[in-house]
């Protein structure tokens, strides 16, 4: 996970890589395949989820050999960022991988970011 800001901008970039020889599928229970949430001093400041609706089918994507699959989330605070310290967790809603479940905590990220 890579966090970016930019003014009043926090950009979070999720990439998963496949390093392998084989094309891999990732399956998602919905079409909300991750989520974003920011914490400033322990209260939520934005998460990516809120207030939007996920159709409830199951999405796939395939990554081919060497290949990757990036998720970039924007946040437009409306107001600057500088000197502010967050916490980002980000979370792809990863439900199998190649026909395989998988627990949903393999794939969530903290961090703590000085700004």
């Amino acid at each position: 996970m890579y966090v970016e800001e930019d003014g009043d901008t926090l950009r979070t970039i999720m990439t998963i890589e496949n390093e392998t020889d084989e094309e891999i599928r990732l399956d998602f229970a919905s079409s909300q395949e991750y989520d974003v949430v920011i914490e400033e001093d322990g209260s939520t400041v934005y998460q990516y989820s809120e207030g939007q609706m996920f159709t409830q089918a199951l999405v796939s994507e395939t990554i081919e050999p060497g290949g990757e699959y990036v998720i970039e989330d924007v946040w437009e605070a409306g107001e600057d960022l500088s000197g502010r310290t967050l916490e980002v967790e980000a979370m792809l809603n990863i439900f199998s991988i190649d026909n395989e479940e998988i627990d949903n905590s393999v794939f969530t990220l903290n961090k703590m970011v000085d700004l």
